[in-house]
């Protein structure tokens, strides 16, 4: 009589947020929390498993038995980083299986980030180009420039005429929130009563 042979069998992995099934794009806040659960079950001999973001393992917490043991989980607590593209669960310790993979694509949505680009006209006389460049994800929905702390325009690119000191202000908008402020300083010099040169901060 042969002996019975347990063969090496992969275990079904993955992923829930909010005790739902993930599918194959997560959209996250970056810099928020997100606890995520990675669960498997079936699947001989014993395994573990582990988080990795854009294939760099990270810590998550440790093993659990849940259902009585038929089901193994991990849990990690996620903050979004600009640029991540995916997190992943993976089993390991079975030295014949595979690693088995269970991915999220992820969809990092952040807030604008905003900085201020000025372009004197030499052609006409304490004129500047003011304009407010953002980048975010979503778009952008709305720009604001302000001078000395009174709104000046609602458009991203507008024309500034002074001969005074005069501080530029821009920030953006979107579904997330506002960016922080950026900020740059026009400062004509005047020498024996004429206007000679600007510097732009």
């Amino acid at each position: 009589m042969l002996p019975s042979l347990s063969l090496p069998v992969p275990p079904t992995v993955w992923l829930e947020y909010n005790n739902s099934k993930l599918g194959d794009t997560l959209d996250v806040i970056m810099n928020e929390e997100y606890e995520i659960r990675c669960l498997a079950e079936g699947g001989r001999p014993s395994f573990t498993l582990s988080w990795e973001v854009d294939n760099q393992t990270v810590t998550g917490g440790t093993l659990q038995l849940q259902d009585g043991g038929s089901k193994i989980s991990t849990v990690i607590n996620y903050r979004p980083k600009l640029h991540e593209t995916k997190l992943s669960c993976k089993t390991g310790g079975q030295k014949i299986v595979p690693s088995i993979y269970s991915d999220v694509s992820l969809n990092v949505l952040y807030k604008p980030m905003c900085a201020i680009d000025v372009k004197e006209n030499y052609q006409v006389q304490n004129t500047y180009r003011i304009h407010c460049v953002c980048v975010a994800n979503p778009d952008v929905s709305g720009v604001f420039v302000s001078t000395n702390n009174s709104l000046y325009m609602e458009k991203s690119t507008t024309i500034l005429k002074t001969n005074n000191s005069t501080i530029i202000n821009c920030k953006g908008r979107n579904v997330v929130g506002f960016s922080e402020t950026a900020t740059r300083t026009i400062s004509p010099l005047i020498i024996k009563g004429k206007l000679c040169t600007k510097n732009i901060k």
